[in-house]
C-alpha cells in the first residue's frame, strides 16, 4: 500500500475489531478519565491546574493500575459484578499507592487530593462502563436496542424456569432476533 491510497472499508474495520487496538482504546479512555480526575481533585482542593509532571504521574499511574487489574479487557457492554470487584481492587491500589507515595509530605492538603483524585477517577471509571452497559440494555430511550425492540413481535415463554427467564433477556437484548 503506498501513502494516498484509499483503504478498504472492510480492512479497516478488521483493523478496528484488533483486540489489542481496542484494548489500547480502553486503556486511553481509562487513562483520560483518571487525567479528568486529577484536574477535578487540583482544581477543588488547591483551586490550580496540575502541573504536567503531576498530571503525567496521575495518568500514567492509573493506567498501570488498570492494566494490572486487567480493567481494558472488560467488555463494557457486559459488565457485571465481577468487573464491578475489579475496580473495587483497582480503587484500592490507586488509594493505598497514591497516598504511600505522599505520606510524608509536609501539606496535608496533598492526601486530599490523591484522595479525591482515586475518588473522581473511580466514579468515573464504573460511570463509563454503567453507561455502556445500560445504552447496550435499552435503558435510555434514545438507544438502538430500545427502539429496535418496540417494533418486535410479542413472545410468550411458558414453563421454561430459569432457562425461560435467560431466554427472555436474550430476546431483550437483542432484538435484532424481532421479538418483544
Amino acid at each position: 500500500m503506498r501513502p494516498g491510497d484509499c483503504v478498504e472499508p472492510d480492512s479497516l474495520e478488521k483493523w478496528t475489531q484488533h483486540p489489542w487496538i481496542r484494548w489500547t482504546g480502553k486503556l486511553g479512555l481509562d487513562g483520560a478519565l483518571a487525567g479528568l480526575g486529577w484536574v477535578l481533585a487540583m482544581g477543588i482542593e488547591w483551586g490550580t491546574w496540575p502541573k504536567l509532571f503531576s498530571l503525567s504521574a496521575w495518568v500514567a499511574f492509573a493506567s498501570a493500575v488498570s492494566v494490572a487489574f486487567r480493567l481494558p479487557w472488560q467488555h463494557y457492554r457486559v459488565s457485571d459484578f465481577r468487573g464491578m470487584i475489579r475496580i473495587g481492587g483497582a480503587a484500592l491500589a490507586l488509594a493505598l499507592g497514591g497516598l504511600s507515595g505522599v505520606i510524608y509530605a509536609q501539606d496535608p492538603t496533598v492526601r486530599q487530593v490523591v484522595a479525591m483524585g482515586v475518588l473522581f477517577t473511580v466514579v468515573f471509571w464504573v460511570a463509563l462502563r454503567a453507561g455502556f452497559r445500560a445504552s447496550h440494555e435499552g435503558v435510555y430511550p434514545w438507544s438502538a436496542q430500545r427502539r429496535m425492540a418496540s417494533d418486535g413481535r410479542r413472545t410468550l415463554i411458558v414453563g421454561a424456569g430459569r432457562a425461560g427467564v435467560m431466554v427472555a433477556q436474550e430476546l431483550r437484548l437483542h432484538a435484532e432476533l424481532g421479538s418483544t
